[in-house]
């Protein structure tokens, strides 16, 4: 039998959590030598790892960073491709992919589809000779490269600021430049792809799957089959999950918990590292003390339940059935007061949850919720069609501050002349504009519920679609209208700081709070994150629009569900309403600093937008 290739991973410096050292193992335990490069010192590295110094293959000189997001998947990149030219029988792998069953080649490729349209990089074997190889190295030599990748429009863009003197960096272009695009890109070129597995051998879980790896319960056998030599547990964003949905932990019953048993990998001896802090489950406690940071995750008077699902339950439900006092269910259950209140306060909150679709797509209507401050707000942002208009039903996910205001004047407009009149009259202000009549879009308590909602996302005849923003200008105009502006926004911030309501807060004063203060930027829909507000990885959306690219989106939106002779005829509420602010010219006083905090602020937005620029790119050159 031919010696398993060697695994080689890259961990740049710090502690490896429990996700990192389960998916290490489960290639050790799988009968393959690994190797983990770093940089910097290491901690809780599993038994049986080698370590190597990622030096040899790519000094740390320079290191390349992704401008907005900060990700050092550049580096990660490129240090691969010098690794597969130096070794021999080697395979890399993402510290996020977990080895089902031993890898093995005859041709030294290894790599497969992700989706339809890309390779991904995670798992990446290639010969030396490879012609795909020697590309990527030829590519990725020069960080002003310039992709073909992305369509003409985007290559004569860079290659005219290129001419200007000006050209643009990698860590500027779009994120995975040097990443899945590029292989995808060369390994098509070469020829090479045809030795790319189907999905689910390396990825059986999309993106937007992921979270199915978590739930109880859950059959995986759809996805997970006979087949499947690897799942990717995508990193950071199950990172994410884990520490602020999860408590740091899968569940006991999830698939994720049981790959954990599998490799006697202990969760509470590696925990996740992260810098977001964990969201506090205010359903029992309400008020200041909710919003208490400092309050202990197993403080049940802030209404976290922690424990066993079914003794908690138990609990919660002899309390509901008010025949004793809580003192009296404390003493019979051995339990404190205020876990008693807790438990019977989940229950009756959350009850609602048991009467709504269980899932679309493996994404449930509370998976959806957790994205919005309240009930009323998830229903206020979902537009849905009245009825069927001469071109689809529509569903439309509004982003406050993302020419949302313009996208609904128009679905309104468009409604009314379907229905049988020109719609004069029906948007007179802004707040007309929002609440809809229900008899042409509906939305909000009065018009929806979530069973409407679930039932519009699982139906294929729907067109699902939303518009986002740049977030550097969806920020500022948000300051600028609702802050500067003096409207209720601005009291609402101010109550939340603790300063006088008619206290003032300039631009820059804004930025800097929102890069700091988590719960300030959580305040009000109109700076929260757009890929919060449309749910952006629970959502399979056909359509997203860019703000910048506005007649582009609204002829795609009018013309799918009104009709392409339809398509020309767009409500502009800043002309028709006044509903303009002056953001670009507040944008031109920002510094390095603000910018850096609006990265940090919305990192996950700037990867959100570049991904979708990329896609419309990549759907305009097809």
């Amino acid at each position: 039998m031919a010696q398993l290739p060697v695994i080689g991973a890259l961990w740049m410096e710090g502690p490896l959590s429990y996700l990192e050292q389960l998916c290490l193992k489960s290639f050790v335990d799988a009968g393959h030598k690994v190797v983990l490069y770093h940089y910097g010192p290491l901690e809780n590295v599993p038994e049986g790892i080698e370590l190597g110094d990622a030096n040899d293959f790519l000094p740390q000189t320079n290191f390349l960073q992704h401008e907005r997001t900060g990700s050092p998947a550049l580096h990660s990149d490129l240090f691969r491709y010098k690794m597969l030219e130096r070794s021999d029988n080697v395979i890399w792998a993402d510290t996020d992919a977990y080895c089902m069953r031993p890898f093995e080649t005859k041709t030294g490729h290894y790599f497969g589809w992700e989706s339809d349209k890309h390779i991904n990089g995670g798992v990446l074997g290639l010969p030396k000779d490879s012609d795909a190889l020697k590309a990527l190295l030829e590519f990725t030599s020069d960080e002003f490269s310039i992709p073909s990748y992305y369509g003409e429009k985007y290559q004569a863009e860079l290659e005219q600021k290129k001419a200007e003197g000006t050209p643009v960096h990698a860590s500027e272009q779009p994120w995975g430049v040097w990443g899945p695009h590029a292989v995808s890109h060369f390994l098509h070129q070469t020829g090479e792809e045809k030795y790319a597995f189907p999905q689910e051998v390396l990825y059986p879980f999309t993106f937007k799957d992921r979270r199915i790896m978590l739930k109880r319960d859950v059959d995986v056998s759809p996805y997970v089959t006979d087949k499947t030599t690897s799942v990717h547990l995508y990193g950071r964003r199950m990172r994410m999950r884990l520490i602020e949905k999860e408590g740091g932990a899968p569940h006991p019953k999830s698939f994720l918990a049981s790959l954990l048993r599998k490799h006697d990998i202990d969760p509470a001896k590696a925990p996740i590292m992260t810098r977001h802090k964990p969201q506090v489950d205010d359903s029992a406690a309400k008020g200041t003390a909710a919003k208490d940071n400092k309050a202990k995750p197993s403080d049940p008077a802030q209404g976290l339940v922690i424990g066993d699902p079914a003794f908690m339950a138990r609990i919660g439900l002899e309390a509901l059935k008010g025949d004793k006092s809580f003192g009296q269910v404390a003493k019979e259950f051995k339990v404190d007061n205020k876990l008693v209140r807790a438990c019977r306060d989940r229950i009756r909150d959350h009850a609602s949850d048991l009467f709504v679709p269980v899932d679309v797509g493996g994404v449930s209507a509370s998976d959806l919720m957790a994205n919005y401050i309240h009930r009323r707000h998830f229903l206020q942002t979902a537009n849905l069609s009245a009825f069927t208009p001469p071109g689809s039903k529509f569903l439309f996910m509004k982003t406050s501050k993302a020419a949302c205001s313009t996208v609904m004047a128009t679905l309104i407009r468009q409604m009314a002349r379907a229905r049988g009149d020109e719609g004069n009259g029906v948007m007179e202000t802004l707040n007309s504009v929002h609440s809809p009549p229900a008899n042409l879009v509906m939305s909000g308590l009065k018009a929806l519920n979530e069973q409407m909602i679930m039932d519009a996302l699982a139906d294929p005849d729907v067109f699902k679609f939303t518009v986002i923003r740049d977030p550097i200008s969806r920020t500022v105009s948000a300051w600028a209208d609702k802050i500067d502006g003096n409207e209720k926004e601005k009291g609402r911030l101010m109550r939340y700081l603790g300063r006088d309501e008619n206290s003032n807060i300039t631009l820059k004063q804004f930025i800097a709070l929102l890069a700091e203060d988590e719960g300030a930027r959580d305040l009000d829909r109109h700076w929260r994150l757009q890929r919060k507000e449309t749910s952006y990885d629970l959502i399979d959306y056909d359509y997203i629009g860019l703000v910048e690219e506005m007649d582009a989106a609204m002829e795609k939106i009018v013309g799918t569900c009104f009709g392409t002779e339809a398509a020309g005829e767009i409500v502009d509420t800043r002309r028709t309403l006044g509903h303009k602010t002056k953001s670009s010219e507040l944008i031109k006083t920002l510094s390095a600093k603000d910018l850096k905090n609006l990265e940090k602020a919305f990192g996950p937005d700037f990867e959100m937008y570049e991904e979708v620029k990329v896609r419309l790119s990549q759907s305009a050159a097809a």
